[in-house]
């Protein structure tokens, strides 16, 4: 039986077939081995299984069976079994909503291995969607108090999708008292506030408001705490009126703690029913004699957004920016960025701009996010102006959110001294306020930069300060990736030229890619690219890993064969990273890379320089390997390949790479013998699952094509781990697998007899005994291996 065979890739071989496989007069049986295989110390074998019972499962015919089953493998001794069962009916969704599979899910909550409990309450929990038995329910309300915590979690969870009709008085009573339990576990306490959070969203019943209401009544700080916050996020699902007034009744709290809690809560509510009394209650707050609770309020009116946007709220958040704590301060610019255009007033905007001279710095980093938020008022030129000026602040925060608004406001913002606050910050920012420097430069600078500026800045090339030359190359470096047109031009690009020979690393670098990308649309000449070729070779690692990303982007007309020597070279390179863009290089150049020597580099590099080479260098060698295998292959590529399968980090890059070579290419047939079986003995020793890419007919067809018998054994292997069936019918040869049926005609008499005796052999290799039916009589041998493994 092929279920029990010790191959691990014929049993998973046989789960394939069979879950596309109904006969009821074996189901049982099948069934049975299936669920058998779930626990098999093989993941690939169990995942088998376990998706070949999940096809039966989507099959009529087959889903009473396979329910009956997996209910009665919920009792399973094996653990895995049973957690299988339990995601294998989650899966099969509605189908399988009955009393009895409900009732055993709920039994299973208590099963004593963890993983198992949690996978039943998930089963349960998606299962309960539609209305849920009453039964099931009150055996939840129980599971709810029972003293292993891990149980009341795994209650929360099955009812966290329970709908409307399924919520009962009692249900939310026990919900509300595991929040006032004081003992109770934090994690219990959030799980609850979700069950009751999506009850509300799922149900009217307004009894989960009244019954929160009453615990509020609770004297302890703690549970009023929770019970508050709790209200607060139903009000983000629906808010009412009758949520208000507790919250209110709140600010009053001798607890400081509790009024910043009700002040959050009044903000989420306040975002679907921001009524007078509400937002009224939360100005008073502003100037309550606790900080936290002032900071609260501030946060609360901010969340509420442009509803809160009042002339009296924002003459009252104004007041408070004279407040002697910072962080009241700071929130009261976020609170009015967050109010948007509607509270861009004059006033609003001077106070903004003051703050942007705040001592403290994240005030000025707060005041200039708020700027961001106020809409076209933003591009005002003495608001340009202020920005331009934070541009220069001491503290990055400031200066990434300047560039951010800067870069929002595009060519709004367009002045030469913001240009030139963002050129300065481009050689003296980290990176990243540099990245979004880049982007803010090229939204704002598209329609002031000039040849006048381009050519100061090529001039320092020159400078004899190593710094300045730097910033310098840096600067063109950066205006090519955002304006390359701008300097493509004969004087830039001969200024980079030179800069290739500079005595300077960086200098050097940066040269390397502004030619790259400058070589997209002009054409380099033939001293610069041998100079850029000879960086390949640069004692520097970052030149040689800019001079590779050069030719990786450049035109591809200008790729001489000196350029492919000098990145095949670099395929040997310690360095990880240098062998990682060689790599990419070799992959854009197309067919001037299909040479023998480039292959033979990059089968080399599959080794590496040593045994410490990364999986992400490997990745990069596979990828270049197959993007030259596309256009030609050759025996070495393929042997390199195979040869890297028994690496167990590797195989699923190498099988990746195999699948796209042989899908792709045309030239198999010039394959020798030696490789075909070694590849027809990978086949059969790994399990390749990334070439079911591949047609069914495939190997079928090479073997037509070339009449080289050596290609049958990696038909039948192929066939068997695709889970098709072939049947060969005098000079036709039928495939079927999970599409249409593939028919073959096979005209050479010797050729089909070959693929029958194949396939013959390959069946009296899965079974011991037992002769393939004929059809009454007939001479014509019919030969099948779908569903004829056992």
């Amino acid at each position: 039986m092929a279920l029990r065979d010790e191959n691990a890739s014929i049993k998973i071989a046989a789960c394939r077939a069979l879950g596309n496989t109904c006969q009821k007069t074996t189901m049982d049986d099948i069934i049975k081995e299936l669920i058998a295989t779930i626990g098999d110390l093989n993941i690939d074998v169990s995942d088998g299984g376990y998706f070949a019972l999940l096809n039966l499962g989507k099959t009529e015919a087959c889903t009473n069976s396979v329910i009956k089953s997996l209910i009665g493998a919920l009792e399973n001794g094996n653990a895995e079994i049973r957690k299988g069962a339990c995601s294998i009916l989650k899966q099969m969704g509605k189908k399988v909503v009955t009393m009895e599979v409900s009732n055993r899910l709920v039994l299973v909550l208590w099963d004593t291995d963890p993983e198992v409990s949690h996978e039943a309450s998930y089963t349960l929990g998606s299962l309960i969607e539609e209305e849920a038995p009453i039964e099931v329910i009150n055996r939840l309300i129980i599971a709810l108090s029972d003293p292993n915590e891990d149980i009341r979690d795994n209650a929360c969870t099955a009812l966290k999708n329970v709908c409307e009709a399924t919520v009962t008085d009692k249900l939310i009573t026990v919900l509300v008292n595991i929040l006032v339990d004081e003992n109770e576990k934090i994690k219990i306490v959030n799980s609850a506030s979700e069950v009751l959070i999506q009850m509300y969203r799922n149900s009217t019943a307004n009894s989960i408001l009244s019954t929160l209401t009453t615990a509020l009544e609770n004297k302890k700080e703690s549970i009023r705490s929770i019970l508050y916050q709790v209200l607060g996020l139903l009000g983000t699902v629906r808010a009412v009126d009758e949520m208000i007034p507790p919250l209110l009744f709140a600010l009053q709290d001798e607890i400081p703690e509790i009024r910043s809690i009700a002040c959050q809560a009044l903000g989420k509510i306040g975002k679907n029913r921001p009524t007078n009394n509400l937002i009224n209650a939360l100005i008073n707050t502003l100037r309550n004699e606790n900080a936290e609770v002032r900071i609260s309020a501030c946060n609360a009116l901010g969340s509420i957004d442009e509803s809160a946007a009042t002339n009296d709220v924002i003459s009252a958040l104004l007041i408070v920016l004279e407040d002697e704590n910072t962080n009241v301060r700071s929130s009261v610019y976020e609170a009015l960025g967050n109010m948007g255009e509607k509270a861009a007033t004059n006033e609003v905007i001077e106070a903004l701009i003051i703050g942007l001279k705040a001592e403290n710095s994240d005030i000025r980093a707060t005041a200039v996010e708020a700027l961001g938020k106020l809409g076209e008022k933003t591009a005002d030129l003495k608001v340009v102006n202020a920005l331009a000026t934070a541009l220069r602040d001491e503290n990055d925060h400031v200066r990434w959110n300047t560039i951010n608004v800067l870069g929002e406001l595009g060519e709004k913002a367009a002045t030469y001294d913001v240009m030139n606050g963002l050129l300065n910050i481009v050689g003296n920012a980290r990176t990243y306020v540099l990245k979004n420097a880049f982007n803010a430069l090229s939204n704002t600078s598209k329609t002031l930069m000039n040849d006048t500026i381009i050519n100061k800045v090529v001039a320092e090339f020159q400078n004899g300060n190593n710094s300045v030359r730097r910033k310098a190359c840096q600067t063109i470096c950066m205006i090519s990736q955002i304006i390359p047109e701008k300097v493509t031009t004969d004087s830039v690009v001969n200024a980079m030229g030179i800069a290739l020979r500079d005595l300077d690393d960086d200098v050097r670098s940066y040269a390397c890619l502004t030619i790259g990308i400058l070589g997209k649309t002009y054409t380099i000449n033939e001293a610069i690219i041998s100079d850029l070729v000879a960086a390949l070779s640069d004692q520097n690692k970052n030149v040689r890993l800019s001079s590779c990303q050069a030719f990786e982007i450049m035109n591809k007309k200008l790729v001489t064969n000196d350029v492919i020597i000098g990145l095949e070279q670099l395929l040997q390179d310690p360095d990880d990273d240098i062998r990682e863009k060689a790599c990419r290089a070799l992959q854009q150049m197309g067919e001037k890379a299909a040479t023998n020597t480039v292959i033979s580099g990059l089968v080399n590099a599959l080794k590496g320089p040593g045994p410490d080479q990364s999986n992400f260098s490997f990745i990069f060698v596979c990828q270049a390997l197959e993007a030259i295998g596309k256009m030609t292959v050759t025996n070495d590529m393929i042997n390199g390949l195979l040869n890297e399968i028994e690496n167990y980090i590797h195989s699923n890059t190498v099988v990746s790479a195999l699948g796209e070579i042989l899908q792709s290419n045309s030239m198999l047939s010039d394959l020798d013998s030696s490789t075909i079986m070694k590849l027809s003995s990978y086949l059969s020793q790994h399990d390749l699952d990334n070439l079911k890419i591949l047609s069914p007919d495939y190997f079928i067809k090479l073997f037509l094509d070339t009449k080289n018998s050596t290609w049958l054994h990696a038909i039948t292997i192929f066939t068997l781990l695709q889970g098709s069936a072939i049947t060969i019918i005098e000079n036709t040869v039928f495939i079927y697998g999970n599409e249409e049926p593939i028919q073959l005609s096979v005209s050479n008499k010797k050729l089909c007899q070959q693929l029958i005796k194949a396939f013959a052999a390959q069946k009296n290799g899965l079974l011991s005994s037992s002769e393939l039916p004929q059809n009454d009589g007939s001479k014509r041998n019919v030969f099948s291996r779908a569903c004829q493994i056992l």
